[in-house]
């Protein structure tokens, strides 16, 4: 079974911040959509976000066939934009700088879906009316629940729920999770920065993306960004939507 896959994205800098330091991409054609929230500093984090989604779009231009080969292509991609990124910093005086990233590529005929991710960037899915996260951040409060000191709800309003344990830039080698997952008819997908995810529930994302499955794509992410931006904005925001529908 053929699927039509639709995308969408937007990213604001938000009500705090003097620089957006996020950056997306996504490319229909080949199925792919980014996510990368920079850090570092002094205009470095939106260097090497930028750097990252570009990288990535530019490797992975063309589409993949063999579920397995498609995200170990996505996992090569991220792994040498992960050695390039200190280089660059060198050369423009920006050591620091780090991104953390996650992206997605369709494979085959739509029916799979490729996941990649370091840092706390997420991935969600919204099927059958549930949204549910399908990566684990890479972050200290992440690790603080994981072993039983934390609640997940004690974790959302902590101080130190923006602390990343993982990220691209800082070392020559990474760690990148990946996750190779179905993808059926009516799934959406939603990318994130936590510019957006600290602000909205897990339940008021979804319930935005399924009152707006029968509309533009596009209109959904803005409004998920508006909506973030009403939340106060405290960070930058980042959103790339994907829809997925039986292609008649």
């Amino acid at each position: 079974m053929s699927l039509k896959i639709t995308m969408a994205g937007a990213t604001d800098t938000g009500r705090v911040r003097k620089h957006n330091e996020d950056a997306i991409g996504w490319n229909e054609a080949c199925g792919l959509a980014v996510v990368a929230d920079g850090v570092g500093g002094h205009q470095a984090g939106e260097v090497a976000s930028t750097l990252v989604v570009d990288h990535l779009l530019e490797a992975l231009a063309e589409a993949e066939a063999n579920p397995h080969a498609c995200a170990e292509a996505l996992r090569a991609a991220i792994a040498e934009a992960n050695r390039a990124l200190p280089a660059h910093a060198r050369e423009s005086h920006r050591e620091g700088m780090a991104t953390t990233v996650v992206a997605l590529r369709v494979c085959g005929d739509g029916d799979k879906l490729a996941v990649a991710h370091v840092g706390d960037s997420r991935l969600y899915r919204l099927r059958n009316g549930v949204m549910q996260q399908l990566t684990v951040d890479h972050s200290l409060v992440q690790e603080l629940i994981d072993n039983g000191s934390m609640t997940p709800e004690e974790a959302a309003v902590s101080s130190r729920r923006n602390l990343i344990t993982r990220s691209l830039g800082l070392e020559d080698e990474v760690a990148v999770d990946m996750l190779l997952t179905s993808v059926r008819p009516g799934d959406g997908y939603l990318l994130c920065s936590d510019g957006l995810s600290d602000r909205l529930t897990d339940l008021g994302m979804g319930m935005m993306l399924e009152q707006g499955s029968g509309g533009p794509l596009q209109a959904v992410a803005d409004k998920l960004v508006e909506t973030a931006n009403a939340a106060g904005g405290q960070d930058n925001i980042a959103v790339v939507l994907l829809r997925a529908e039986t292609d008649e």
